[in-house]
């Protein structure tokens, strides 16, 4: 489990990427087959808002619940979980 926790911060980015390119094939497909974003039923842009917090949130709180890091990591897992947390209550006001 914790060779997981490890090396989930230098896969977040690249997952990431990964995630913007699939998201960026399908607004191609959807263009291609003539669906407008109003006939549209689910938001690509709230579904990745949702994939990036929660992979961020991942990282970070396994950073600071479970993994034996030094006070930087810490720091970068503290300043990500705020950074996530700030984002949404922002959102919700």
């Amino acid at each position: 489990m914790s060779t997981i926790i490890q090396y989930l911060p230098m896969g977040l980015p690249v997952f990431t990427l990964i995630a913007l390119a699939l998201v960026g094939r399908m607004k191609t497909f959807v263009n291609t087959a003539g669906i407008t974003a109003s006939t549209l039923p689910i938001d690509i842009r709230l579904i990745m808002q949702i994939v990036v917090s929660a992979l961020v949130l991942v990282a970070g709180l396994g950073i600071i619940l479970f993994g034996n890091y030094g006070p930087d990591d810490k720091k970068w897992a503290y300043g990500a979980v705020g950074l996530v947390l700030g984002y949404w209550l922002k959102a919700a006001a």
